[in-house]
């Protein structure tokens, strides 16, 4: 639980990353978003679980 939780934060602090470096060019990419959405439902079921 506690593991999934901290890949989770890990994750997403790499997705923040790349969108500080990046800029406004991360947001026109549809691979961010389907990226950040299966991160999002991955995390939501295993919490659940």
């Amino acid at each position: 639980m506690l593991l999934v939780i901290t890949l989770y934060i890990l994750i997403f602090s790499q997705l923040l990353r790349s969108i500080w470096e990046e800029g406004n060019l991360v947001y026109k990419d549809p691979k961010f978003w389907l990226q950040l959405f299966s991160i999002f439902i991955v995390a939501y079921v295993y919490i659940g679980i």
